[in-house]
C-alpha cells in the first residue's frame, strides 16, 4: 500500500508541474504584452509620422494619429507620470539686478488627442489628396471607438491583475549639442521592462546597469528597447540621452 501512496503523490506532483508550467508561460506572455503595449504604440506612431513627412503620405499620418487615439483610450485620458532626471538642474541666470531669474515651469506634454490632431493637420498640409476624401478618412479615424475591442478588454484586465505597475512614465526636454541627460529608473527584477525615445533630430541613446556593459548604445531619432532585468531584487537602470550635432527636443518613455 505504501508504494501506491507514493505513486499517487508522485503523479500528483508531476501533474502539478505540468499544469503550472503553461500557467507561468501565460502569465509571462501577459506581462510582456502589457508592459510593451503603450510604448510600442507611441513609438510606432512616431515612426509612421516620420514616413508621412518623408514620403508625403497622408495615410501614414492618419495611421499614426489612430495609434495615439488608441493610447489615449487605453490610458483613460490620464497623463503619464513624470520621469525624474538624474542630472543637476540648470543654475538660473542672473537678471539685471544680480538676482537669479525665476526658472520657467516645465511645459506640459500635449495630450495624445492633441498630438493626433496635429497629425491630422500635417496630413491636410501635404495637399496631395482631395480635401473631401481626406476629411472622410479623418472622420473615420476619429469616430473609431477603441474601447469596444477585445484588445482593450484584455489590456484593462492585465492592468488590474498585474500588481505593482505604476503605469508608463515620460518626460520631454531639450538637450544641447554634447549635453547629457541621465536618468536612473528603477525596474523590478525578472519582470518585463521597456524604454523608448523619440526626438526631432538624432541623439545618442544609452541604456545599461551602472558598472556593467551597456545594454543599448545607439544613435537614433526614434527607438524602443525592451528587456527583462535579471537578479534577486529591483535595481536602477541608467538611461541617457546625449545631444549630437544639433539641439534636440525629445521625449523619453519608460514602463
Amino acid at each position: 500500500m505504501k508504494w501506491r501512496c507514493l505513486a499517487v503523490v508522485a503523479i500528483g506532483c508531476l501533474l502539478g508541474v505540468a499544469l503550472s508550467a503553461p500557467a507561468q508561460d501565460t502569465e509571462k506572455k501577459d506581462k510582456d504584452e502589457f508592459y510593451g503595449t503603450i510604448t510600442k504604440y507611441v513609438i510606432d506612431a512616431a515612426e509612421l509620422a516620420e514616413i508621412g513627412k518623408k514620403d508625403k503620405a497622408p495615410e501614414a499620418y492618419l495611421a499614426a494619429a489612430g495609434l495615439l487615439l488608441k493610447v489615449q483610450a487605453f490610458t483613460e485620458f490620464k497623463p503619464f507620470q513624470t520621469l525624474e532626471p538624474a542630472d543637476e538642474p540648470e543654475v538660473p541666470k542672473k537678471g539685471k539686478k544680480g538676482k537669479p531669474r525665476a526658472k520657467k515651469a516645465a511645459a506640459q506634454e500635449p495630450t495624445f488627442q492633441k498630438q493626433a490632431q496635429d497629425l491630422f493637420d500635417a496630413a491636410r498640409g501635404l495637399g496631395v489628396m482631395k480635401s473631401a476624401d481626406l476629411e472622410a478618412m479623418i472622420r473615420v479615424v476619429k469616430a473609431r471607438d477603441y474601447t469596444r475591442t477585445d484588445e482593450y478588454k484584455a489590456f484593462k484586465y492585465k492592468a488590474r491583475t498585474i500588481a505593482g505597475d505604476g503605469g508608463p512614465k515620460q518626460i520631454s526636454r531639450k538637450v544641447q549639442v554634447g549635453g547629457s541627460h541621465p536618468y536612473l529608473i528603477r525596474f523590478a527584477a525578472n519582470e518585463p521592462a521597456a524604454v523608448a525615445v523619440k526626438s526631432d533630430v538624432p541623439v545618442r541613446f544609452r541604456v545599461g546597469v551602472p558598472g556593467k556593459p551597456p545594454l543599448l548604445d545607439t544613435i537614433v531619432t526614434t527607438t524602443r528597447f525592451t528587456w527583462t532585468p535579471e537578479g534577486n531584487a529591483s535595481s536602477n537602470v541608467k538611461v541617457e540621452v546625449v545631444g549630437k550635432d544639433k539641439p534636440a527636443q525629445y521625449t523619453l518613455f519608460a514602463h
